[in-house]
């Protein structure tokens, strides 16, 4: 029982270093820069929906952090690319996405009135 209440209590610091782990190892699979900035532009957009999206209803510093946990292991694993690049595009792509959401530009799936 302990062990569960544990979990429960700290999933948000166990997802983060899952998340970090992943991030790590999506930037080594990837040999070439060019690629590495177009992942994490795409990553800075799905985070800035998924940030936008968890903080009408959540609590927010969890997925602050998990998000922080991702951008960490990419930022590690990237070797080929350069960094400054990497926390600008990602920057970018969640400020942008986050705003798009926040004006309406762009809707949820289940929401009413998206087609």
């Amino acid at each position: 029982m302990i062990k569960d209440q544990t979990v429960l209590e700290h999933w948000a610091e166990i997802l983060a270093t899952i998340i970090l782990l992943v991030g790590f190892f999506i930037a080594l699979l990837i040999r070439s820069p060019f690629l590495h900035y177009i992942v994490i532009t795409l990553s800075g957009l799905l985070c800035g929906r998924v940030l936008y999206d968890k903080h009408k209803t959540q609590p927010i510093f969890p997925f602050v952090m998990i998000v922080t946990g991702f951008f960490l292991g990419f930022m590690l694993g990237a070797i080929a690319a350069n960094k400054l690049v990497i926390m600008i595009l990602f920057l970018f792509g969640l400020t942008l996405s986050y705003q798009a959401h926040k004006r309406g530009y762009i809707g949820f799936y289940k929401t009413t009135g998206f087609i």
